[in-house]
């Protein structure tokens, strides 16, 4: 069972718990069939989970999210950021991070979305870092072809509902290059309705700064 690295988010952040510990992920990468070997490429992709009493709905998407992400032939990693839970997501979570590419970053507090969000994109490591509710309303299947546009050079994808309801992927930062801030146009990663989108990295240092 790892064993948990406690420290604070920050002077006046909550107390917080990494598994496995921080020190320990630099090889704890899900690495994927061998296409990127195969191909020459070095990229990788982060997901970014933050749940608060979710704990059923996680049992259910963590292994479609490891059988997706593994078919998009990338090193992966998944990053649960468990704000306060009281239905004992930190206790089942520590297992899935014996598992590589999963890591857990269990909050004494309940610091909301937003704040959970940012400390998920501090975190992510990946060179696309797709954000994921556990209870998105999109096909998680969506997944895979959100990367194959991001390989093809999409900075930003998103998935939202048309006119009739169906699920669709937005493209708004199409041909914009990837250090134009305005490629986050219309972009609220803290709205609730913000619940599947993918972004480069180097959008996702442009938020953090």
């Amino acid at each position: 069972m790892p064993t948990p690295h406690d420290r604070s988010t920050g002077s006046r952040g909550p107390r917080s718990r990494w598994y496995p510990e921080a020190d320990d992920v630099g090889s704890g990468w899900a690495h994927a069939s061998g296409w990127a070997q195969l191909y020459g490429t070095r990229r990788s992709v982060s997901c970014v989970l933050p749940v608060h009493d979710e704990l059923q709905v996680l049992r259910a998407v963590l292994p479609q999210l490891s059988d997706l992400l593994t078919e998009c032939g990338y090193p992966w990693e998944v990053i649960v950021v468990d704000s306060a839970s009281s239905d004992g997501t930190e206790t089942v979570l520590r297992a899935w991070c014996e598992l590589p590419g999963y890591r857990l970053l269990a909050l004494d507090d309940d610091v909301g979305r937003a704040a959970s969000i940012v400390l998920g994109f501090e975190a992510a490591r990946g060179d696309a870092v797709i954000l994921l509710d556990a209870q998105t309303p999109h096909p998680l299947s969506m997944i895979h072809e959100m990367v194959q546009r991001w390989e093809a050079g999409a900075p930003v994808i998103f998935a939202a509902r048309d006119a009739s309801g169906d699920s669709g992927l937005r493209v708004p930062g199409q041909g914009r290059s990837l250090n134009d801030p305005s490629a986050l146009s219309g972009l609220r990663l803290a709205d609730d309705k913000t619940d599947l989108v993918l972004l480069d990295k180097l959008l996702v240092r442009e938020l953090l700064r």
